[in-house]
């Protein structure tokens, strides 16, 4: 039965259903010109795609104020089979519409057609602007370039409950071996972009924004972030590339077993010219089966400002939990926790052994055992501790907290000379008190700003 305007009451506008314009939609039969019909008939309303499996051999142009919804990514999907190899080989085109939509649709490239340097989303406003754009529920698969590219002038970008995988150009998956796949790229001036909820694994890269030109606000909430990174050509380096972002929020996020390169500075997060970057409440997984894959798990360089590091869990990097690469790099990392192969690891040489010296600010524990002997009521216990790994010096601040005591002991802590910390305990009961056990020194490694 045809769908009509009564039966969609979820849209408003015209509602076109795919099928009355001839669309077949058995996997076989080429669907391409009844699509393009039925999108060109649907300007300014709702496309409604029935189940089915749709051939498509070329690009489709959605008109502006447009919204292509299905019956569900798995139910509805679109099939893209092409022998093209052009440099921009896309299924969907994007270019200088406004309020586009796409819901419940599944989005496949099927390599047996080549499908080289194949694109599923391209946006861009090569004339003008390309704003508001909204996939909601929309599975991307196979394809060899990029899953999503934007470019020129893109404006509130959102992504929700959707997925992004096996974008790879791997000559086992028909491509060409050389340039990586690219899961989500965002090019010059691309603003406001929200990405929540959604699944992003097994491509050659999960996302990269490596151009030079400032763009501003990213959200990345709630996403997952798996084995992405390939072994062998292409090359592998940063799993996530960040460049030029101003005000960005990495949250709440699973990473794990995501593979980067192996040079010094390749990171699973790689942040580089960045300003007000806030990474905090993730699980950043190095490893899996009890292989180290990510060098990094966070690398920061190119004069980043104001990135904040907080709350996040880090296990089994190869080399660095944070790796800075210059000192003209503002980061603040605090009440994280670590772990090693199921260890964690809470001594301040242990840690720092997996940081870099160039960290601007780090508030990390380092764990002392103390006697104090004797101490008469209000007399205090001082000692010298030595404190190894970074160098704590008149840009650093300690502070102590003595372990599971009370209100017995006003414990104080100050720098006395380089690596050495003074530590100061302050009997306050009324008589005499003696206190053997744990002293925790939070060392907060502070730059010159």
């Amino acid at each position: 039965m045809a769908l009509t305007k009564t039966s969609f009451s979820m849209t408003t506008g015209q509602v076109v259903n795919a099928k009355d314009y001839g669309a077949v939609g058995n996997n076989s039969t080429d669907d391409t010109a009844a699509l393009q019909a039925a999108l060109t008939a649907a300007t300014g309303g709702t496309l409604f795609i029935p189940k089915g499996a749709y051939r498509v051999i070329s690009q489709l142009n959605v008109p502006n104020r447009t919204t292509i919804v299905g019956e569900g990514p798995i139910s509805t999907q679109i099939y893209y089979r092409t022998t093209s190899t052009t440099v921009f080989n896309q299924l969907f085109n994007f270019n200088n519409v406004d309020n586009i939509q796409i819901e419940k649709l599944g989005i496949v490239c099927d390599i047996g057609g080549g499908c080289q340097n194949t694109i599923a989303i391209y946006c861009s406003g090569d004339a003008g602007a390309v704003t508001e754009i909204d996939l909601s529920e929309v599975y991307i698969s196979g394809f060899q370039r990029y899953g999503v590219f934007t470019q020129n002038d893109v404006y509130y970008f959102t992504m929700d409950r959707c997925k992004v995988i096996s974008t790879s150009n791997s000559v086992a998956r028909g491509g060409t071996g050389t340039d990586n796949g690219i899961g989500l790229f965002f090019g010059a001036t691309v603003n406001a972009v929200r990405i929540t909820r959604s699944r992003i694994s097994s491509n050659d890269v999960a996302m990269e924004s490596a151009v030079t030109n400032q763009k501003y606000s990213l959200v990345i909430s709630g996403c997952y972030f798996e084995s992405n990174g390939v072994v062998g050509a292409p090359v592998e380096y940063d799993t996530i590339s960040l460049k030029n972002w101003s005000a960005v929020e990495f949250t709440g996020n699973y990473c794990e077993a995501n593979l980067t390169g192996t040079t010094t500075s390749d990171s699973f997060l790689r942040i580089r010219s960045c300003r007000g970057v806030d990474i905090g409440g993730n699980l950043f997984a190095g490893a899996f089966g009890g292989v180290a894959k990510s060098k990094n798990l966070i690398g920061i360089s190119d004069s980043c400002y104001g990135v904040m590091i907080h709350d996040n869990e880090f296990q089994d990097p190869i080399t660095n939990y944070v790796y800075v690469a210059d000192g003209a790099s503002i980061a603040q990392v605090y009440r994280n926790y670590y772990d090693a192969f199921g260890t964690p690891v809470v001594t301040y040489a242990n840690i720092m052994a997996k940081m870099t010296a160039a960290l601007v600010e780090i508030d990390v524990p380092y764990l002392e055992s103390v006697t104090t002997g004797s101490i008469s009521a209000g007399a205090a216990y001082q000692a010298e501790i030595t404190i190894t790994g970074v160098p704590l010096d008149r840009n650093c601040t300690v502070i102590a907290t003595a372990q599971g005591i009370g209100a017995n002991w006003q414990v104080t802590a100050s720098i006395k000379q380089d690596n050495v910390v003074r530590l100061q305990m302050q009997n306050l009961d009324v008589t005499s008190n003696t206190f053997t056990g744990t002293v925790a020194f939070r060392v907060i490694k502070n730059g010159s700003f």
